[in-house]
């Protein structure tokens, strides 16, 4: 590295990757800024079934069932961390309650702080 420097040896290919995992930064703060965490995980689940067509056709990639299995569990993981399941009626009285009659550090309300909070 003395010699010649950090970058020796770096070819074409080396720079393509470096150029498209940097703009691949780009896309996603993109994608955090302007969308949500849902959308992000939607399109990293398309990202991985489009590159994994691309690499049939590409590089001759044989598709075993052990890809399949992983690259399902991948898609589902993604799904379940941004998945947020709809509350019913009974868990959002229950937790305004709870909001409304604890202070902010999680401690129960006094009865003199209940009337002071009510008025």
């Amino acid at each position: 590295v003395q010699e010649h420097g950090f970058y020796q040896g770096y070819s074409n290919i080396v720079w393509s990757v470096v150029l498209i995992q940097a703009g691949s930064g780009f896309i996603i703060a993109s994608v955090m800024k302007y969308a949500d965490n849902i959308l992000k995980g939607f399109a990293a689940a398309v990202s991985i079934i489009l590159s994994s067509i691309l690499s049939i056709y590409i590089f001759d990639f044989t598709i075993t069932l052990l890809f399949l299995f992983g690259t399902c569990l991948v898609s589902v993981s993604i799904f379940m961390y941004g998945y947020k399941p709809k509350q019913t009626e009974y868990e959002r009285v229950a937790r305004t309650s709870s909001i409304h009659s604890e202070k902010s550090d999680g401690v129960p309300l006094s009865n003199n702080e209940k009337t002071l909070t009510e008025n």
